[in-house]
């Protein structure tokens, strides 16, 4: 006698694959500063795997190419001694392609503002950047001087009664920079104005009156430890302001741009910009449209 075989029924479950976000080039780091003659290392990183925790991987292969200058097949860019003001780097791999904005720093050391106007007897204060580690830092001991005015050891500056211009001047050691302002007229005697009537808005100040390129009426921020939003509102003075750059600080000091706005002198803007966890800080910049420096402010997360 033969034992029973019963049937046995087998169930087989598939497990659905996680979704792959499509793969995406980086070139890092992304928008950077350097001077002319100097050797930058870039790096192309590809990213692959799930969406939410996507993986860099170090692609085999890289096609580099460059605005100016020379690269070699291992990033390494080499910035021609006559650069122009910006250089655009980029790395292709297969179909994907990425880029990296290097801007020419003619020189490390800045005074900010620069080539603006005040008032006879009024006071501006002035801020010194240094771009020597490839990042903007404010200086620990700086010597200031002013031709006409007064200034103080941190950056405080007093014109003098008479109109004209004026150059402030800083040291660090052997480098030295300077900025120029220009004293404008005598302020006299104010005539009361006829009060306006209900619901009729006040006049806004004229931007030269402030004699700063920008003024930044409030910088706040929201959020938890894994994400912070930033919210920067200001106003725009400097005659020649054409472009407010923001910018995201990561660990290592490295800095990429996270946004750029057109703006017009006399304007009034409301920026936003987000850090991630790995973000260490943010910096808006205003530039003119040379990409000249007019003005930089920065704050940590």
């Amino acid at each position: 006698m033969h034992p029973k075989v019963l049937p046995v029924l087998v169930l087989i479950f598939a497990t659905a694959a996680p979704a792959l976000a499509a793969a995406r080039l980086e070139v890092l780091p992304g928008y950077t500063s350097a001077r002319p003659g100097a050797r930058i290392r870039l790096t192309a990183v590809a990213w692959v795997g799930p969406k939410d925790k996507p993986v860099a991987t170090l692609p085999p292969s890289i096609q580099w190419s460059t605005s100016a200058g020379q690269i070699d097949s291992g990033g390494l860019l080499m910035i021609p001694t006559e650069a122009p003001p910006q250089i655009t780097v980029r790395a292709r791999v297969g179909a994907m392609e990425a880029k990296a904005v290097i801007r020419i720093r003619r020189q490390d050391l800045v005074v900010l503002p620069n080539g603006v106007r005040l008032l006879s007897g009024k006071s501006l204060r002035f801020t010194a950047l240094d771009f020597s580690g490839g990042f903007a830092k404010t200086p620990a001991k700086i010597e200031w001087e002013a031709e006409r005015g007064l200034v103080t050891s941190s950056g405080r500056y007093r014109a003098p009664d008479t109109s004209g211009p004026d150059t402030i001047t800083i040291k660090i050691g052997d480098r030295v920079a300077t900025a120029q302002i220009l004293i404008v007229g005598k302020p006299g005697k104010v005539t009361p104005r006829a009060t306006p009537p209900s619901g009729t808005p006040a006049p806004r100040r004229s931007p030269l009156a402030e004699g700063e390129p920008w003024k930044i009426r409030s910088w706040t921020s929201s959020g938890g430890f894994s994400s912070k939003s930033h919210k920067i509102v200001l106003d725009v003075y400097h005659p020649d302001a054409a472009t407010i750059k923001t910018y995201i600080s990561r660990v290592g000091g490295k800095e990429s741009i996270s946004g750029s706005r057109v703006v017009k002198p006399g304007g009034h803007y409301t920026l936003t910009l987000s850090l991630a966890m790995t973000s260490t800080g943010a910096r808006v910049a205003l530039y003119d449209a040379k990409g000249k420096l007019l003005a930089s402010r920065t704050r940590g997360k």
